[in-house]
């Protein structure tokens, strides 16, 4: 045991120091000499995912998942984020609609990055539910969310099996979109600014009522 926690301890270290393979070196002599348990798969998948090792981070967020009592969004999130860099567009279209699914509703503004990356797997799985995902995100944070798609999709033109003239038009529209969404982005702050001043003054009103009795006797 104490060895365990000090290769642990050991491959912590490496990671605060993003020396990710040595990391990755010390959990794997965890799962050799102890067999595999939900901190090492987890934290080795990690080390692959900041590593660019696809494969092996997809093969450690499973064996990770496959621990869990119940579900953590943010396995989910990267496993179907190294399923869409292996090319695996439906499995990680899966994986990120399952990470949505498990998330609170309420927290969805902060989560940009999943909801571009859900958004970008379904529309190159030709999955129907891209539409959805995209309206959800646009609603919360149209700028962040065109950001995340723009982050996904630029780098994955020059692998599309599609020719130059194609590949320019889906720049232009993203480039479009862009733009729109620094707009929009605008309008929806000046909204919610006049939304928070007309919440206040109903709330000060409210306050300043004062609600008689009722007679019981009348």
């Amino acid at each position: 045991m104490v060895s365990d926690l000090a290769d642990l301890a050991e491959g912590l270290r490496f990671m605060e120091n993003e020396q990710f393979a040595k990391a990755a070196v010390s959990f794997s002599e965890i799962a050799k000499s102890k067999g595999a348990r939900f901190e090492t798969c987890e934290l080795s998948a990690m080390c692959y995912f900041y590593m660019n090792d696809w494969k092996n981070a997809e093969r450690n967020f499973s064996a990770a998942i496959s621990y869990l009592e119940s579900p953590d969004p943010k396995l989910y999130q990267h496993r179907g984020l190294a399923r869409l860099y292996l090319g695996d567009f439906s499995e990680g279209a899966e994986d990120l609609i399952l990470a949505i699914r498990y998330t609170p509703f309420e927290t969805l503004n902060e989560k940009s990055a999943l909801l571009g990356a859900a958004f970008s797997a379904c529309v190159l799985a030709k999955d129907a539910r891209a539409a959805k995902i995209f309206d959800i995100g646009y609603s919360h944070c149209p700028l962040e969310l065109v950001g995340e798609i723009e982050k996904i999709f630029i780098p994955y033109l020059s692998r599309l099996k599609m020719g130059a003239d194609e590949k320019e038009a889906i720049r232009k529209r993203i480039e479009t979109m862009h733009r729109r969404a620094v707009i929009d982005q605008a309008l929806f702050a000046r909204r919610a600014k006049k939304q928070k001043e007309e919440l206040g003054g109903l709330i000060g009103s409210l306050e300043g009522m004062r609600i008689e009795k009722r007679d019981e006797n009348s």
